[in-house]
């Protein structure tokens, strides 16, 4: 499990994990002081969904009107959890939620084994797709448990100033999904890796 963590982290410098963490950097930001709970919410939606995707359990094509739903979703709880950090869940869930629906996986030596037995070996294959999903969410983890060892951290990631820029991500991300050109700014993050 910890190769495919590794990996998992490994890989966000790659096009097609970074559209996996992006969303988690919004819903991070936002949530402030509750961070954690956003991160949890956030790992466990995208390592689920996506290995539901995985797992032939459920895969719905992305259409134009589902795309502009799953942006306003984003959008809408993002705004929730700026008014109320009490709905830092909800806003991590649903970031999470649409990166695993939007994850399209680099396919490293570690993460293929799972991938390729997911729909045969359903029950066997959620273990190492989480493991990768957590590795891949590190930056995020450590955003929001880091501030536990050091207080200025803390007064960093509480201040309104990280809340915005939690918005201004988020609502990027939001616009991108409802517009239908992710994936494009995600290439253009990285370019030289696709």
């Amino acid at each position: 499990m910890l190769d495919l963590m590794a990996e998992g982290f490994g890989a966000i410098r790659l096009a097609c994990t970074l559209a996996v963490l992006v969303p988690g950097i919004g819903a991070t930001l936002v949530s402030r002081n509750r961070a954690w709970q956003a991160v949890l919410a956030f790992t466990l939606g995208a390592g689920l969904i996506g290995w539901a995707r995985f797992a032939d359990l459920w895969f719905a094509p992305p259409s134009a009107i589902l795309l502009v739903v799953l942006g306003l979703a984003v959008a809408g709880t993002l705004a929730l959890a700026w008014k109320d950090t009490r709905f830092a869940p909800l806003t991590g869930a649903t970031a999470g939620i649409v990166a695993g629906w939007m994850w399209v996986p680099c396919v490293g030596e570690h993460l293929a084994v799972p991938l390729n037995e997911a729909a045969t070996n359903r029950s066997g294959t959620v273990g190492p797709l989480m493991a990768y999903i957590v590795g891949v969410s590190i930056p995020l983890i450590v955003a929001a448990v880091l501030p536990y060892a050091l207080p200025w951290f803390r007064q960093w990631r509480d201040h309104e100033t990280a809340a915005k820029i939690g918005i201004v991500v988020g609502g990027i991300v939001a616009l991108a999904i409802a517009a239908g050109f992710y994936g494009d700014i995600i290439v253009a993050l990285a370019p030289d890796v696709i």
